[in-house]
């Protein structure tokens, strides 16, 4: 009875409550979560059955996460294509962070880091649920999918010793460009909102933002382009003040 109810399907319509204590302890653990990466870097970067175990674990999650939430979409949601896609920014992050969980390679590891870092704190300042009321699924895929988004990106910074070069910038920006105007198609065709681009997210809605389609598009690729870029510098930075070596 209680996993159905987990897993229950139509409208709910339920407002979030931001700063409320259930929005509080998500911050707040996600806090203490990057936290104890930082203090735990050194002890991780030198066992490497522990930093196993700790990429691994990150992995088994997200794919856990992503099996149950597109598995509700596929099997419940009335027009399951505008879901089961990973065209949303934050769900391709994810699966580019298991590659670069899996191999250790710094090519996944851009995109996460541009839109993972971004999109996980944006999305948990103002969370969209779905419209649920709690205990749901869409909570649980909701905080593991963006706390991964985040940590992701950061374990490449502080255990894999990853960084952002010019080259791998500009591709940054290429690619961010491919794929808006790509699904921005998918999105008309199926009758979509991946990544946002058609309409902004409840939260936003909510607060009285709702522009039309064109000048939405433009701005928000222009401003989450924009302010993505800004964490260009950000690894440079983190290991010329803790003196890491490349």
């Amino acid at each position: 009875m209680m996993i159905s109810y987990l897993f229950r399907t139509g409208v709910e319509n339920n407002k979030f409550p931001l700063f409320s204590p259930i929005h509080l302890l998500m911050l707040m653990s996600v806090f203490m979560i990057i936290l104890l990466l930082i203090l735990g870097k050194n002890k991780i970067k030198n066992d490497k059955q522990l930093e196993k175990k700790v990429s691994m674990t990150l992995v088994f999650l997200i794919i856990i996460e992503n099996s149950l939430f597109y598995g509700w979409n596929l099997f419940t949601h009335p027009e399951p294509l505008t879901e089961i896609f990973p065209l949303y920014t934050c769900r391709l992050v994810e699966v580019l962070i298991i590659f670069m969980l899996i191999t250790k390679k710094s090519k996944y590891f851009i995109m996460p880091y541009f839109w993972g870092i971004l999109g996980g704190i944006s999305s948990f300042i103002l969370p969209d649920i779905g419209g649920y009321y709690w205990p749901h699924i869409t909570y649980l895929s909701f905080y593991i999918g963006h706390l991964a988004i985040i940590v992701g990106p950061l374990y490449g910074i502080i255990i894999y010793n990853f960084k952002i070069e010019k080259r791998e910038f500009f591709y940054f920006l290429k690619f961010s460009y491919v794929f808006y105007f790509f699904t921005f198609a998918v999105n008309i065709l199926v009758n979509g909102n991946y990544a946002f681009l058609m309409a902004p997210p409840i939260a936003a809605q909510e607060a009285g933002y709702v522009p039309k389609l064109i000048p939405h598009f433009i701005a928000y690729t222009t401003i989450y382009t924009f302010v993505s870029s800004l964490f260009y510098f950000i690894p440079s930075l983190y290991r010329k003040h803790f003196k890491i070596q490349s």
